[in-house]
């Protein structure tokens, strides 16, 4: 979970790094130019896919299990461990 966490805060590190290049070099660019327009519609792109990160690390984070679900996980740990010994020995 935190793994996915990460790599969304990444993406969306990199869109916002990508956008602010776009946008440095719009700022020197005649605004009638294709050139201009192509870069007006990537940076379009690019914050629609911001957005979409942001949105699922939202939900993500949301639906993050608890503390008390986590626990449970490890309760299991040793009934695992019991049904190892209890398994032919060229298995184990």
């Amino acid at each position: 979970m935190r793994c996915r966490s990460r790599t969304w805060r990444r993406r969306r590190l990199e869109i916002t790094k990508k956008q602010d290049r776009l946008i440095a070099q719009l700022e020197d660019v005649d605004a009638d130019t294709e050139f201009s327009r192509r870069l007006r519609a990537r940076f379009g792109e690019l914050e629609a896919e911001r957005r979409a990160k942001v949105q699922e690390l939202a939900d993500l984070e949301a639906h993050r299990p608890g503390r008390d679900q986590q626990v449970d996980l490890l309760d299991r740990v040793p009934m695992l461990q019991m049904r190892l010994a209890d398994l032919p020995e060229a298995l184990q």
